[in-house]
């Protein structure tokens, strides 16, 4: 979890980076959501990316971390 100090120049930069297009969902390979997040006990508004295509077939990346499959 991150704060972000300057959201919408940051957000431009991560949208960029996970092929999300706020025009055009169709063809964005992540779509970026609002989610609540409980922080501390807290329940704290984010965003998060999810993938916007099929998995069906493709292999697990059971450690999570796809730079080291």
């Amino acid at each position: 979890m991150y704060k972000l100090t300057s959201p919408i120049k940051l957000l431009a930069i991560l949208d960029e980076y996970e092929e999300f297009f706020a025009d055009d969902n169709v063809n964005s390979v992540f779509i970026r959501n609002t989610i609540n997040v409980n922080l501390d006990g807290q329940s704290v508004e984010s965003y998060a990316y999810e993938f916007n295509r099929s998995t069906e077939g493709l292999k697990e990346i059971v450690g999570g971390d796809f730079m080291n499959k």
